[in-house]
């Protein structure tokens, strides 16, 4: 087993650094069947990081304008 893992690895080692991925990669399609988990929470973390910064940046400009007498 050893021996044979030892003779792939260099071969995939050198698809790898050709920009080559080998077959069974090619196969496996991950856009088959997306995780819509993952995608879920990827899409509403970024929606609240959004609103969080929208948020943050509207206190800062009130804080500006106070302290600077412009309102």
């Amino acid at each position: 087993l050893l021996s044979q893992l030892g003779m792939m690895a260099p071969s995939v080692r050198t698809m790898h650094l050709l920009g080559l991925r080998p077959v069974r990669v090619l196969s496996e399609s991950p856009h088959d069947k997306p995780d819509r988990l993952e995608v879920g929470l990827t899409l509403g973390t970024s929606v609240f990081l959004w609103i969080h910064l929208i948020k943050q940046h509207n206190e800062d400009v009130s804080e500006y304008k106070r302290r600077n007498g412009l309102e």
